[in-house]
């Protein structure tokens, strides 16, 4: 991985800080599509895809159920019962005050 970096990190000094003008350019351009294109980069990338899916599907399915947990941990268990529903809550028994 470090190779890979500095050898990109060398190739786009290269092309910005080259002084043999365009037609370098189109030949490194044309050397990088080539690479991209082989059968070997092809299918490296197919796997990464496959493997960066496979981490978004688990690291998404562990927050839902991270979420779940804190939401069961937040809620007090009366409120999720029906019984405490049609007892009414503290802020629906206290009725408005009038001004005389």
């Amino acid at each position: 991985m470090r190779i890979f970096r500095f050898t990109a990190g060398m190739a786009v000094g290269y092309v910005l800080g080259t002084r043999a003008g365009r037609e370098k350019y189109d030949q490194i351009v044309a050397g990088a599509r080539k690479f991209a294109g082989q059968p070997a980069v092809v299918d490296a990338q197919a796997k990464v895809k496959d493997m960066v899916d496979a981490g978004t599907q688990a690291v998404t399915a562990k927050v839902g159920d991270v979420a779940d947990t804190l939401t069961e941990k937040v809620t007090p268990a009366r409120a999720k019962s029906p019984a405490a529903a049609s007892t009414g809550s503290v802020a629906g028994s206290v009725a408005p005050r009038s001004i005389s």
